[in-house]
């Protein structure tokens, strides 16, 4: 409970500060990252608690890498690289575990959601570091 505390906490604040501050790149990727997080929601009632490969939360997971990897392609910015790799790692753990099944439904839990974090900060002190030097789309 206390890591998805968290998780929204770091989640509305990065969102926050790239939808006030982040100019054209920062709103969408804001949007994407809201987005995302409510399909998961929606996803994780889909799913089998972790106990084979995640299939809906994957889908929202590859949605997500498009629109991140869109975002990169179109972007000035360095950020959105760095979020598009992270979250390529997180989609990187569900193959993993397509690949060996045996993992424990706890750990594939904790590598599949652990990417989220780099994300959320590579957002925000993307945001942040553009602000600092007077960058606007």
């Amino acid at each position: 409970m206390l890591v998805a505390l968290l998780f929204w906490l770091l989640a509305l604040a990065s969102t926050g500060i790239a939808l006030f501050y982040g100019g054209r790149d920062g709103r969408r990727a804001a949007f994407l990252i809201l987005g995302a997080s409510v399909l998961t929601i929606v996803a994780s009632r889909i799913d089998h608690g972790w106990q084979q490969v995640e299939i809906a939360r994957l889908g929202v997971d590859l949605l997500l890498l498009a629109g991140l990897y869109a975002l990169m392609l179109d972007s000035r910015r360095w950020w959105p690289i760095w979020m598009t790799g992270f979250h390529l790692a997180a989609v990187a753990s569900h193959l993993a575990v397509a690949i060996a099944p045996a993992f424990l439904p706890r750990m594939y839990r904790a590598i599949e959601s652990f990417w989220a974090i780099p994300v959320l900060l590579s957002l925000m002190l993307g945001v942040a570091f553009d602000v600092r030097r007077h960058i606007r789309d």
